[in-house]
């Protein structure tokens, strides 16, 4: 009976319970960011954008209409145009008088060489390479925010699975020391500093678990992720070939600059051309009233103009390219700082497994003399008590340090 009941306590326990990576979790973020929506909208906006640049001079009707009145004659006149594209149509008319009419066929040649919307769409083009990498480094930087917290989260649980298992092995010892206390053959303060230690074991794992829930919590607020009933698995990730990942870090952030300075290098070609090539209008046009047609051809030309915007784009362009000269430098600072941030970490779990060990041997060897009547009891807890910590201290270590690897992958993502 009692088997069957324990069966269907595992059966219960498997069913509303899930055990999640953290991988799992990343291709989660990965799915429901708030940064996927964002990206979307500025690629309909973008959409949006290149429809209008291509539309170009078929952006429109422009309508005019202009009214003039002289009180002497007591006459008005009506003038109105109506233009789409190169397209136009003028129309005047005075007061008892017969309408005017003409209408023709105006085209800039300058423009048909290069347009200020040509201009637009070849920057559009280079802005969307920014965004994509823009929402890639956001998506990036959530993600690190994530391997972070679960980071924390296992770390407290690790600390609470130490504590618990620290907890039955003190409790063994408690029932045996007890007894001993009670026939006199152990001290109170042997028998004090053992209840004591348990009784801070308890206290922690208590703090432990309402800073767990905490944890749950923010995982919820900062990423839309419910941890009900989801047991997070450890943090198991491989050191080997890293350098790979490291070489690749920053890598986005320089072709986001260059592609910047690249998006004001084409301002700087269309602007340039703008104040070179002069105006060059050519037109045909058909006088209705007059019944005439003509033929024209018009140019234009700012002499002795400086043009400011232009003046301001060259000083960005300088700006840019000292800013990407010295992107480059800081990407190389960075890489070198994971490298020795991930010495720095192995080294320390090296160094605390090893203290670990040296200090269990002690332990062990403090419980046989205390069994041999060498050493009190209160030599022992002291000796447990520091195993604890350096247990502890170990498993948090091997936690930072495989966390360290997932943020380092992510940061250098081979694509």
């Amino acid at each position: 009976m009692k088997k069957g009941i324990l069966l269907f306590c595992l059966i219960v326990q498997t069913a509303f319970s899930k055990s999640v990576s953290l991988d799992n979790l990343i291709d989660e973020l990965n799915r429901t960011s708030y940064e996927n929506e964002i990206y979307r909208v500025k690629e309909k906006r973008d959409l949006e954008r290149g429809e209008v640049y291509k539309l170009d001079s078929l952006n429109g009707v422009n309508v005019e209409v202009e009214n003039e009145y002289r009180d002497e004659d007591d006459v008005y006149k009506t003038k109105g145009r109506v233009k789409y594209a190169d397209f136009y149509v003028d129309a005047e008319k005075w007061k008892d008088d017969e309408s005017g009419v003409s209408y023709g066929v105006e085209k800039n040649i300058k423009d048909l060489i290069f347009s200020k919307n040509d201009s637009n769409l070849e920057k559009l083009k280079i802005s969307k390479k920014v965004e994509l990498i823009e929402f890639e480094n956001n998506l990036q930087l959530q993600t690190v925010e994530l391997v972070n917290l679960y980071r924390d989260y296992k770390e407290v649980q690790l600390e609470i699975s130490i504590r618990e298992n620290a907890l039955k092995i003190l409790s063994g010892e408690k029932n045996i020391l007890q007894k001993s206390y009670d026939m006199g053959a152990t001290s109170k303060i042997d028998l004090d500093s053992l209840t004591y230690s348990y009784k801070n074991i308890e206290l922690e794992i208590g703090n432990l678990k309402k800073e767990i829930l905490s944890i749950r919590k923010q995982f919820f607020y900062s990423f839309k992720i419910d941890l009900k009933d989801k047991k997070l698995e450890n943090l198991n990730a491989s050191t080997l070939n890293l350098d790979r990942y490291i070489e690749k870090i920053g890598e986005r952030d320089t072709e986001r600059v260059r592609l910047e300075k690249e998006v004001i290098e084409k301002n700087i070609k269309y602007l340039d051309y703008n104040n070179k090539m002069p105006e060059l209008y050519l037109g045909v046009e058909r006088d209705e009233k007059a019944n005439e047609n003509r033929v024209f051809f018009k140019v234009s030309k700012d002499i002795f103009y400086k043009d400011l915007e232009l003046m301001d784009e060259k000083s960005s362009l300088a700006e840019k390219e000292i800013k990407l000269s010295q992107k480059t430098l800081d990407v190389k600072s960075e890489r070198l700082k994971y490298e020795r941030e991930l010495y720095s970490l192995v080294k320390n779990l090296e160094v605390t497994s090893n203290d670990r060990a040296l200090e269990e041997s002690k332990y062990n060897i403090k419980k046989l003399e205390n069994k041999l009547g060498k050493i009190r009891y209160l030599d022992v807890m002291e000796s447990f008590n520091d195993y604890l910590e350096l247990k502890i201290k170990e498993e948090k270590s091997r936690n930072k340090l495989n966390a360290f690897v997932y943020e380092l992958k992510i940061r250098g993502e081979i694509k």
